[in-house]
């Protein structure tokens, strides 16, 4: 299995909001980005949340908001895990627990706590969230969540994980299974393979240009391969046409919009990368 940079669901956020940034601040490192309000803010609820359920210190006035749901979650029977972090390695026919700074893990994840009940096999999986409506709650990152939590708990055996809108005072749920693990982590081996392994401009290639396309050919590792990068004129650069030839096969011209000015590769008008794509699943 080709090599893959230890990735987190935040980590595709990011890409997808800007690949040119997800490169400066994850691989090259040369940019710090600068919190916003909103970030401190979700912080010091978290820390709030956390020194709560860990410690029994008191919610801080400016979050009282939070105690009933709190209390609930404190009485809730099973071991209490706080910012809870999980590194997972994968490997060709499943799954393995590993620190989560280890540098060959493959996926991290923190889960903001995690009640596990050892005796009815059972976890709890609730991730804060301080956004004002829960109208679009994205429940992918819980999916991961689980899966992880899975590999760290192989004894559990059901997950009843939720997003918890603090601000909104909603709490959207969704039941997980261990029988379905896998298929939590699946949906994501692709895009992992096709994005974030993608962007580092290194030797001889580029490769951070099969964002989008893993739909297509669903695994990517870098090796030699007839491949041309075909761009429009500079007027038109916000679209880019992929086309990648293996093996005498021609896959379906790809439209990856935005691509070129978001990849640091603007000025490039015709450029002969190095790829190979290689069906895994």
């Amino acid at each position: 299995m080709p090599k893959v940079l230890p990735w987190s669901y935040s980590s595709l956020t990011l890409f997808d909001q800007c690949p040119k940034k997800y490169y400066h601040i994850k691989i090259a490192r040369d940019v710090t980005e600068p919190e916003s309000d909103a970030i401190i803010y979700g912080k010091e609820v978290h820390l709030a949340a956390e020194e709560f359920i860990r410690d029994g210190k008191p919610i801080p006035e400016k979050y009282a908001y939070m105690a009933p749901m709190l209390d609930k979650l404190l009485r809730i029977k099973g071991s209490k895990y706080c910012e809870y972090q999980m590194g997972v390695k994968k490997y060709p026919d499943g799954y393995s627990i590993t620190n989560f700074f280890d540098k060959t893990a493959w996926y991290r994840g923190v889960a903001d706590l995690l009640i596990v009940n050892k005796e009815d096999k059972e976890a709890r999986l609730v991730d804060y969230k301080t956004g004002k409506s829960s109208q679009y709650a994205d429940m992918k990152q819980l999916r991961l969540l689980a899966a992880a939590t899975f590999v760290h708990f192989p004894y559990v055996q059901k997950i009843k994980a939720g997003l918890l809108f603090v601000v909104a005072k909603d709490f959207v749920t969704e039941e997980y299974e261990f029988t379905q693990r896998d298929a939590y982590f699946e949906p994501f081996i692709p895009i992992v393979f096709g994005t974030l392994n993608a962007t580092s401009l290194a030797g001889n290639g580029v490769q951070c240009l099969v964002a989008h396309i893993t739909g297509e050919i669903k695994c990517h590792e870098i090796t030699n391969a007839n491949t041309k990068l075909i761009t429009t004129p500079r007027s038109k650069r916000k679209t880019v046409l992929l086309a990648i030839k293996l093996d005498a096969k021609l896959f379906e011209m790809v439209k990856l919009k935005k691509m070129m000015a978001r990849m640091c590769i603007t000025p490039l008008l015709y450029l002969k990368v190095v790829l190979k794509a290689k069906q895994k699943l």
